[in-house]
């Protein structure tokens, strides 16, 4: 556990939250739409993307380490 780099890993979760707030700042009532949308999906469907997303987020973040 000593070789974490928990920098890097405080960097990309505040640039998560950057990025989170933004769309929330620019267009809070598409967002809330959205959400309430969102609310209807079985949790089946809401797995599936979350899984989809992390496994995207996880390719971005290895191909940045790999190739930048």
């Amino acid at each position: 556990m000593e070789d974490f780099p928990l920098g890097d890993f405080l960097a990309a979760l505040g640039l998560a939250l950057v990025l989170e707030g933004a769309v929330w700042l620019a267009a809070p009532e598409p967002m809330r739409r959205f959400m309430l949308r969102l609310a209807g999906y079985s949790p089946a469907i809401l797995r599936f993307c979350g899984l989809t997303a992390a496994m995207l987020g996880l390719a971005v973040v290895w191909a940045a380490r790999r190739w930048v």
